[in-house]
C-alpha cells in the first residue's frame, strides 16, 4: 500500500470512529492518564480501539507524545481536500 493511501484511510478511520477525536479531548481534561487502559475505561472501548488510535493520531500528526505523556496538537484539522 503506498503512503498515500494510507494516510487517506487514517482520515477516513479519523471521521469514521468517534473515539479518536475523544481521546483528543480526554488530553484537556483534568486528572487525564496517559495510560492506554485508563483512556478505554473512560470511553468504553477496547485497549486495542485506543492503541491503534493513538497511533494512527500520531502517525498523522494530531497527538504528540512528551515525555511519554500525550498531548493535543493546538491548531486546525481539515482533510487533505481541506474541508
Amino acid at each position: 500500500m503506498h503512503k498515500k493511501n494510507s494516510i487517506q484511510i487514517d482520515y477516513f478511520k479519523i471521521i469514521s470512529d468517534w473515539y479518536h477525536f475523544a481521546i483528543l479531548e480526554l488530553t484537556y481534561i483534568e486528572g487525564f492518564e496517559s495510560d492506554t487502559t485508563w483512556i478505554a475505561k473512560k470511553l468504553g472501548i477496547t485497549k486495542f480501539e485506543v492503541d491503534s488510535a493513538i497511533e494512527r493520531l500520531v502517525r498523522i500528526e494530531l497527538l504528540d507524545i512528551e515525555n511519554k505523556k500525550y498531548v493535543a496538537r493546538e491548531g486546525f484539522t481539515a482533510s487533505p481536500d481541506g474541508i
